[in-house]
């Protein structure tokens, strides 16, 4: 199994993504209610999710799974104070929870960031969904910003064996993600 060193995700992560699609290749996303919006690849097509996020993609190209989740909460005066315990938590409740449910589950790397130019809060686990029909290592990218009385929580999976190509796009689409005044 192969997997992409922390310093890497976190240098990709950090730099421009500039150019890593072109605009006459992507769909423009704009939630109005929720004040965000971004651009994703066409190859990426919305999954429409009954009490699930605000919005989600996936990867129509079966060979390199992969799902991007944007949720948000409207905590009001809290927001600030909810992103400020998640960035001192620094993902060990969240891999708390997911090795109750899993089982197998390593926090590889959590650090301070930004998103859409707000302080945002990085984390990555790898966790292992092990069963009889599959045993595969899955890498857990959360992006976690307030604003505006909202957390906002992009959510990124993908098969650590294909984390790499999915990386990328992922990378692109945060790189497009921008906060707007609310309707």
């Amino acid at each position: 199994m192969r997997f992409l060193p922390a310093s890497i995700i976190t240098a990709l992560l950090l730099t421009s993504a500039a150019g890593a699609f072109s605009p006459e290749e992507t769909v423009l996303y704009r939630n109005q209610e929720l004040g965000f919006e971004l651009s994703y690849p066409q190859s990426w097509v919305v999954n429409q999710l009954v009490n699930g996020p605000a919005f989600a993609l996936r990867n129509t190209d079966n060979s390199v799974m992969g799902t991007i989740s944007v949720s948000v909460i409207n905590l009001g005066d809290g927001a600030q104070k909810f992103f400020r315990q998640m960035t001192e938590d620094a993902g060990r409740s969240k891999l708390e929870s997911v090795k109750a449910r899993f089982g197998e589950a390593r926090l590889v790397e959590a650090k301070e960031t930004t998103l859409s130019g707000e302080p945002a809060c990085f984390t990555r686990l790898d966790y292992r969904i092990k069963n009889l029909d599959l045993d595969r290592w899955i890498a857990n990218i959360q992006l976690i910003a307030a604003h505006d009385g909202l957390a906002y929580i992009i959510n990124f999976e993908s098969p650590v064996e294909t984390l790499d190509v999915n990386y990328q796009t992922f990378r692109a689409i945060v790189y497009t993600f921008n906060f707007r005044a609310r309707m």
